[in-house]
Protein backbone atom coordinates (compact mmCIF):
# COMPACT_ATOMS: atom_id res chain seq x y z
CA UNK A 1 0.00 0.00 0.00
CA UNK A 2 2.48 2.63 0.39
CA UNK A 3 3.78 1.93 -2.41
CA UNK A 4 1.18 2.64 -4.30
CA UNK A 5 0.27 6.15 -2.48
CA UNK A 6 3.67 7.39 -3.46
CA UNK A 7 3.25 6.42 -7.53
CA UNK A 8 0.39 9.14 -8.22
CA UNK A 9 3.59 11.49 -6.95
CA UNK A 10 6.33 10.02 -8.78
CA UNK A 11 4.61 9.75 -11.97
CA UNK A 12 3.99 13.97 -11.38
CA UNK A 13 7.66 14.91 -10.75
CA UNK A 14 8.57 12.66 -14.28
CA UNK A 15 5.58 14.42 -16.29
CA UNK A 16 7.31 18.28 -15.14
CA UNK A 17 11.18 16.50 -16.04
CA UNK A 18 10.05 15.69 -19.31
CA UNK A 19 10.76 18.22 -21.80
CA UNK A 20 7.96 20.39 -23.38
CA UNK A 21 7.80 20.98 -27.09
CA UNK A 22 8.75 24.64 -27.98
CA UNK A 23 6.43 26.60 -28.90
CA UNK A 24 4.94 27.49 -32.17
CA UNK A 25 6.27 30.24 -34.05
CA UNK A 26 3.95 33.20 -34.99
CA UNK A 27 1.90 32.39 -37.92
CA UNK A 28 3.39 34.79 -40.61
CA UNK A 29 0.35 35.43 -42.85
CA UNK A 30 -0.11 38.36 -45.22
CA UNK A 31 -0.56 42.02 -44.61
CA UNK A 32 1.61 41.14 -40.79
CA UNK A 33 4.94 41.68 -42.53
CA UNK A 34 5.11 42.55 -46.37
CA UNK A 35 6.84 44.88 -48.77
CA UNK A 36 5.06 45.69 -51.42
CA UNK A 37 7.46 48.72 -53.17
CA UNK A 38 9.40 48.61 -54.24
CA UNK A 39 9.59 45.23 -56.20
CA UNK A 40 12.54 42.82 -56.50
CA UNK A 41 14.76 43.51 -59.21
CA UNK A 42 13.66 47.43 -59.69
CA UNK A 43 16.36 50.42 -60.35
CA UNK A 44 16.44 52.50 -57.46
CA UNK A 45 17.27 56.18 -56.66
CA UNK A 46 17.22 59.27 -54.45
CA UNK A 47 14.49 58.86 -51.79
CA UNK A 48 12.84 55.78 -51.78
CA UNK A 49 9.54 55.24 -50.34
CA UNK A 50 9.25 51.45 -48.55
CA UNK A 51 5.53 50.91 -48.42
CA UNK A 52 3.37 47.69 -47.60
CA UNK A 53 2.39 46.50 -44.14
CA UNK A 54 3.39 45.71 -40.72
CA UNK A 55 0.87 44.97 -38.27
CA UNK A 56 0.14 41.92 -35.95
CA UNK A 57 -2.32 40.72 -33.15
CA UNK A 58 0.61 40.56 -30.88
CA UNK A 59 2.29 43.60 -32.55
CA UNK A 60 4.95 46.13 -30.74
CA UNK A 61 7.08 47.35 -33.30
CA UNK A 62 8.57 47.65 -36.73
CA UNK A 63 11.80 48.50 -38.12
CA UNK A 64 14.02 48.86 -41.27
CA UNK A 65 17.17 48.03 -42.43
CA UNK A 66 18.96 47.25 -45.54
CA UNK A 67 22.43 45.17 -46.94
CA UNK A 68 24.82 44.76 -49.54
CA UNK A 69 23.82 41.86 -51.90
CA UNK A 70 27.49 40.42 -51.84
CA UNK A 71 27.85 41.00 -47.82
CA UNK A 72 27.94 37.46 -46.50
CA UNK A 73 29.36 38.95 -42.69
CA UNK A 74 25.17 39.47 -42.52
CA UNK A 75 25.69 43.25 -41.49
CA UNK A 76 22.73 45.63 -42.03
CA UNK A 77 22.21 49.42 -41.83
CA UNK A 78 19.10 50.50 -39.68
CA UNK A 79 17.15 52.86 -41.93
CA UNK A 80 15.79 55.61 -39.11
CA UNK A 81 14.45 54.47 -36.04
CA UNK A 82 12.15 51.41 -34.56
CA UNK A 83 8.46 52.14 -35.19
CA UNK A 84 5.73 51.25 -32.62
CA UNK A 85 3.05 52.30 -34.55
CA UNK A 86 1.55 49.40 -36.97
CA UNK A 87 0.82 49.78 -40.50
CA UNK A 88 -1.46 48.64 -43.04
CA UNK A 89 -0.82 48.89 -46.69
CA UNK A 90 0.63 52.28 -46.12
CA UNK A 91 3.86 54.02 -46.15
CA UNK A 92 6.52 52.32 -44.11
CA UNK A 93 9.18 54.77 -43.83
CA UNK A 94 12.11 56.74 -46.48
CA UNK A 95 14.98 55.12 -47.52
CA UNK A 96 17.47 57.91 -48.43
CA UNK A 97 20.17 56.31 -51.08
CA UNK A 98 22.04 59.67 -52.45
CA UNK A 99 24.89 59.04 -49.69
CA UNK A 100 25.68 55.22 -50.68
CA UNK A 101 27.52 53.78 -53.60
CA UNK A 102 25.78 52.11 -56.53
CA UNK A 103 25.27 48.24 -56.04
CA UNK A 104 22.93 45.70 -55.21
CA UNK A 105 21.13 45.91 -52.15
CA UNK A 106 18.89 44.13 -49.70
CA UNK A 107 16.14 45.57 -47.81
CA UNK A 108 14.60 44.17 -44.69
CA UNK A 109 11.30 44.68 -42.38
CA UNK A 110 11.04 43.30 -39.22
CA UNK A 111 7.57 43.13 -36.93
CA UNK A 112 8.67 42.62 -33.04
CA UNK A 113 5.70 40.89 -31.32
CA UNK A 114 5.13 41.43 -27.72
CA UNK A 115 6.00 37.63 -27.26
CA UNK A 116 9.17 38.62 -28.37
CA UNK A 117 8.81 36.68 -31.41
CA UNK A 118 10.21 38.63 -34.91
CA UNK A 119 8.63 38.59 -38.39
CA UNK A 120 10.50 39.21 -41.34
CA UNK A 121 10.27 40.24 -45.43
CA UNK A 122 13.14 41.05 -47.19
CA UNK A 123 13.20 42.43 -51.20
CA UNK A 124 16.20 41.33 -52.98
CA UNK A 125 18.06 42.94 -55.84
CA UNK A 126 17.56 46.16 -55.41
CA UNK A 127 19.64 48.29 -58.41
CA UNK A 128 20.91 51.10 -57.16
CA UNK A 129 22.32 53.71 -60.02
CA UNK A 130 22.07 49.94 -62.17
CA UNK A 131 19.71 48.95 -65.04
CA UNK A 132 16.68 47.62 -64.01
CA UNK A 133 16.63 43.09 -64.11
CA UNK A 134 15.42 41.86 -67.39
CA UNK A 135 12.12 40.12 -65.38
CA UNK A 136 11.23 43.51 -64.64
CA UNK A 137 11.45 44.99 -68.05
CA UNK A 138 7.99 44.89 -70.14
CA UNK A 139 7.92 41.85 -72.11
CA UNK A 140 7.87 42.24 -75.88
CA UNK A 141 4.84 41.79 -78.04
CA UNK A 142 4.70 38.93 -80.15
CA UNK A 143 4.09 39.43 -83.88
CA UNK A 144 1.46 37.03 -85.23
CA UNK A 145 2.44 34.92 -87.84
CA UNK A 146 0.94 34.77 -90.99
CA UNK A 147 -1.40 31.36 -91.26
CA UNK A 148 -1.04 29.26 -94.91
CA UNK A 149 -4.58 31.09 -96.05
CA UNK A 150 -3.62 34.91 -95.85
CA UNK A 151 0.05 34.29 -96.63
CA UNK A 152 0.85 36.26 -99.98
CA UNK A 153 3.30 34.32 -102.36
CA UNK A 154 6.48 36.52 -103.64
CA UNK A 155 6.06 37.98 -106.61
CA UNK A 156 8.35 35.36 -109.32
CA UNK A 157 11.88 37.24 -110.27
CA UNK A 158 14.32 35.30 -112.17
CA UNK A 159 18.19 35.67 -111.66
CA UNK A 160 20.68 35.45 -114.48
CA UNK A 161 22.58 32.53 -113.21
CA UNK A 162 18.51 30.89 -112.87
CA UNK A 163 18.46 31.55 -116.83
CA UNK A 164 21.23 29.97 -117.60
CA UNK A 165 20.00 27.07 -115.24
CA UNK A 166 19.41 23.72 -117.87
CA UNK A 167 15.78 22.50 -117.48
CA UNK A 168 14.92 25.80 -116.28
CA UNK A 169 11.70 26.59 -119.17
CA UNK A 170 11.91 30.27 -118.13
CA UNK A 171 15.40 30.53 -118.26
CA UNK A 172 15.71 28.54 -121.97
CA UNK A 173 12.72 30.57 -123.22
CA UNK A 174 14.72 33.99 -122.78
CA UNK A 175 17.86 31.99 -124.00
CA UNK A 176 15.58 31.08 -127.11
CA UNK A 177 13.92 34.32 -127.67
CA UNK A 178 17.72 36.42 -127.23
CA UNK A 179 18.83 33.99 -129.77
CA UNK A 180 16.59 34.92 -132.57
CA UNK A 181 16.49 38.52 -132.07
CA UNK A 182 20.16 38.70 -132.27
CA UNK A 183 19.99 36.55 -135.23
CA UNK A 184 17.09 38.77 -136.86
CA UNK A 185 19.87 42.32 -136.50
CA UNK A 186 22.57 39.99 -137.92
CA UNK A 187 20.22 39.26 -141.23
CA UNK A 188 19.04 42.57 -141.44
CA UNK A 189 22.51 44.55 -141.02
CA UNK A 190 23.23 42.27 -143.56
CA UNK A 191 20.80 42.60 -146.07
CA UNK A 192 21.18 46.50 -145.69
CA UNK A 193 24.50 46.11 -146.54
CA UNK A 194 24.53 43.71 -149.24
CA UNK A 195 21.93 45.81 -151.19
CA UNK A 196 23.69 49.15 -150.59
CA UNK A 197 26.90 47.27 -151.85
CA UNK A 198 25.05 46.16 -155.03
CA UNK A 199 23.10 49.51 -155.82
CA UNK A 200 27.13 50.75 -155.86
CA UNK A 201 27.87 48.60 -158.19
CA UNK A 202 25.31 48.93 -160.74
CA UNK A 203 25.79 52.72 -160.47
CA UNK A 204 29.16 52.43 -161.46
CA UNK A 205 28.56 49.59 -164.18
CA UNK A 206 26.74 52.00 -165.95
CA UNK A 207 28.40 54.87 -165.34
CA UNK A 208 31.25 52.81 -167.33
CA UNK A 209 28.79 52.11 -169.94
CA UNK A 210 27.76 56.20 -170.87
CA UNK A 211 31.49 57.05 -170.77
CA UNK A 212 32.41 54.93 -173.53
CA UNK A 213 29.91 55.56 -175.97
CA UNK A 214 28.27 53.21 -178.49
CA UNK A 215 31.13 51.58 -180.73
CA UNK A 216 32.13 52.36 -184.08
CA UNK A 217 31.53 49.30 -186.79
CA UNK A 218 34.46 47.63 -187.56
CA UNK A 219 35.12 47.55 -191.70
CA UNK A 220 34.46 44.31 -193.58
CA UNK A 221 37.65 42.80 -194.44
CA UNK A 222 38.82 43.29 -197.76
Amino acid sequence: MPRLRWFPVSLALVMLALPRPASAPPRQAPGYAEITAPEPGSSIHGIVTVRGSANHPSFASYDLAFSYSEDATGTWFAIGPSVTSPVVDGALGLWDTSQISPGRYVLRLRVLLLTGAVLEAQVRDLRLGLPPAASSAAPATPTPALGPATATPPPLVVSPAEASTPGNPVGEALIIGGVMAAGGLVLFGGYITLQHALAVWLGGLRMRRVLRGPRSPRPPPS
